[in-house]
């Protein structure tokens, strides 16, 4: 019977150690499955916030801002100017492209960076149209038509950046 016994214990030995085996690797696939939920949840958190985006009043209005750059950059090169129409184009359709590419942003401060970027462009397309207007290639009310769209990305903008960031400063209070 101690020969039956001893069989039996090596035998309970052999599987715990077998039953210790599956649980590590049970622990490994859940540990990645865990990952990889994690992965869907910010891929569906990042799509959802391109579909917000793209829907957005900031990313029409930039588009539609950069829209109207262009037709002003063909009208300016109709009057032979050359230098500011490619400043502006450059500064006035990189406010859009920023925004777009904040959609792709792979975390918060990415986003603001790039929205950062957005309104720095914003900012030297106001001097571009300002230098234009001084030199009266464009008037006072194309000047002010165009102007107030700008102002009011920058606006939208600044807000953006501001919200984004004391949103992030309290999820980091939060966790503390």
């Amino acid at each position: 019977q101690l020969s039956i016994l001893s069989t039996f214990n090596s035998q309970l030995s052999t599987l715990n150690s077998q039953l210790s085996a599956f649980n590590s690797q049970l622990s490994a696939f859940n540990s990645q499955l865990s990952t990889l939920n994690f992965q869907l949840s910010t891929l569906n958190s990042q799509l959802s916030t391109f579909s917000t985006l793209m829907n957005s009043i900031i990313y029409n209005k930039s588009r539609n801002f950069a829209i109207r750059i262009i037709k002003l950059q063909k009208y300016l090169l109709c009057r032979q100017e050359k230098c500011i129409s490619k400043q502006i184009m450059r500064s006035g359709t990189s406010i859009g492209a920023n925004v777009r590419e904040g959609t792709q942003a792979q975390s918060k401060a990415d986003f603001v960076s790039k929205m950062s970027i957005a309104l720095k462009e914003a900012h030297e397309t106001d001097y571009w149209l300002d230098l234009l207007q001084a030199t009266e290639y464009i008037s006072q009310a194309e000047y002010a038509s165009i102007h107030d769209d700008l102002v009011e990305i920058i606006k939208i903008l600044t807000s953006i950046i501001i919200t984004t960031k004391e949103n992030s400063l309290a999820k980091q209070h939060a966790r503390c």
